[in-house]
């Protein structure tokens, strides 16, 4: 009994020792995401921001060619606007994705580490 018990802790300590790992890559991902949230904030405030300039231009332009360049103007901003979202949409997909793995990863450890204590205490 001595040398399964004293597996079954091997065991429980490596799990602890994995879930801690996993804990530190949550910790990291949050942080990430925290991030991220501020990053689109700040794309949000810059298109507003877009906005207000283009009002602005558009206001003070005149002419045919004025107007031309106006329109090619707009058409790279949204271009460049739906690369940026596109670009932020993915970010957060992954970054939700890796989330979920750790947070299984996580859960499976802890169930196993109960099952092992069940097993050393009966």
């Amino acid at each position: 009994m001595d040398v399964v018990n004293e597996k079954r802790t091997q065991a429980l300590e490596t799990y602890k020792k994995k879930s801690l790992k996993e804990e530190e890559k949550l910790q990291i991902l949050l942080k990430k995401q925290y991030e991220k949230e501020w990053l689109d904030v700040d794309y949000q405030k810059i298109t507003a921001e877009q906005i207000e300039l283009q009002a602005l231009l558009h206001e003070g332009w005149q002419g045919d060619t004025a107007r031309g360049f106006q329109a090619y103007i707009e058409e790279v901003q949204e271009l460049e606007q739906r690369a940026w979202k596109k670009e932020l949409q993915a970010q957060a997909d992954d970054l939700q994705e890796e989330l979920g793995q750790v947070k299984g990863k996580l859960n499976q450890f802890e169930e196993q580490q109960a099952r092992l204590r069940k097993e050393l205490t009966s």
